[in-house]
C-alpha cells in the first residue's frame, strides 16, 4: 500500500522533465504540455511499474474456520512476508460491519512458510464471517479472503448414567418443548416423547429395556440440530 503522492516514493522517477524515454509522458501530455499533466502522468506510470515489480507483503497459501467446542478456530499460512508486522482478525454478523476481535504477530520478512491459528470465543449461536487484515511495518494493510461460519444452536444436554441405567436432562437452554425418542440399532420405536414446560432435573428410568445397544436422539422440537448418543442396556 502506497499512501505519498511523490513519484520518488514509489520508486519511480524524480525528475518530471526526464520522462519522455521511459513513460512517454510528453506525447500523452501534447495536446496539454503543462508541469500538472506531466506529473500526474509520470506518478501513475512509476506506481505501475513498481507495483508490478514489487514483491507482496504477503503470500497467502490458506485460510480456513473450524468450530472448535465453544470456540472458532482460525488458521491460515502464508509462502512468504516481506515487513508483515501482524494479522488483525476481524468478525462480523452480516459479512459488511466488522469488529476487530483479535491480533497475531506477523514473522516480518522471511522466504519460508508460516503458519498461524487463533481462537475466537462463539458470541453465541449463528452465521458469523472472519477476514485477516494484513498490516505492514509502515502502517499499510491489506485484507484477505473472507470465511463465514455456522454455529448451531446447542441442544438439550442428556447424560446417560451406565451404572444407574438411567438417562438425565442435564441443561435446558431454549425453547421449551424437547423430543426425546429412543431406538434400537435395528431402528424399532422404543420410546417417543415431547417435553414441555419442564426444567432440570429431569431423568428417564431405562433398566427395564431388553439388554442391548440402543440409540437416543434428543432436541428442541423444530429445530434440525439434535443430540445422538449410544446407550447399553445391560
Amino acid at each position: 500500500m502506497y499512501k505519498s503522492a511523490n513519484v520518488s516514493d514509489y520508486g519511480g522517477i524524480d525528475d518530471i522533465n526526464d520522462i519522455n524515454g521511459s513513460c512517454g509522458c510528453s506525447t500523452q501530455c501534447s495536446a496539454n504540455p503543462c508541469s500538472k499533466c506531466q506529473q500526474d502522468c509520470a506518478l501513475s506510470c512509476a506506481a505501475q511499474n513498481n507495483l508490478l515489480n514489487a514483491p507482496l507483503p504477503v503470500e497467502w497459501l490458506d485460510f480456513r474456520a473450524r468450530l472448535s467446542g465453544e470456540k472458532v478456530r482460525l488458521e491460515w499460512a502464508t509462502a512468504s512476508e516481506a515487513q508483515n508486522r501482524g494479522f488483525e482478525i476481524e468478525r462480523s454478523p452480516d459479512g459488511h460491519a466488522f469488529e476487530s476481535v483479535g491480533w497475531v504477530a506477523g514473522r516480518g520478512t522471511t522466504p519460508f512458510p508460516s503458519f498461524y491459528e487463533y481462537e475466537d470465543p462463539l458470541p453465541g449461536a449463528g452465521r458469523f464471517y472472519y477476514r485477516l487484515k494484513q498490516v505492514d511495518y509502515n502502517g499499510s494493510f491489506a485484507y484477505g479472503s473472507m470465511l463465514q461460519i455456522y454455529a448451531p444452536e446447542p441442544g438439550p444436554d442428556f447424560v446417560f448414567d451406565a451404572e444407574k441405567q438411567r438417562l438425565y436432562l442435564q441443561q435446558q437452554n431454549g425453547p421449551e418443548r424437547i423430543f426425546v425418542r429412543i431406538q434400537s440399532i435395528l431402528g424399532q420405536q422404543i420410546y417417543v416423547r415431547t417435553l414441555e414446560g419442564i426444567s432440570a432435573p429431569w431423568s428417564l428410568d431405562l433398566s427395564a429395556l431388553p439388554a442391548g445397544t440402543y440409540l437416543l436422539r434428543a432436541g428442541w422440537e423444530g429445530r434440525s440440530t439434535q443430540q445422538v448418543k449410544v446407550i447399553q442396556i445391560h
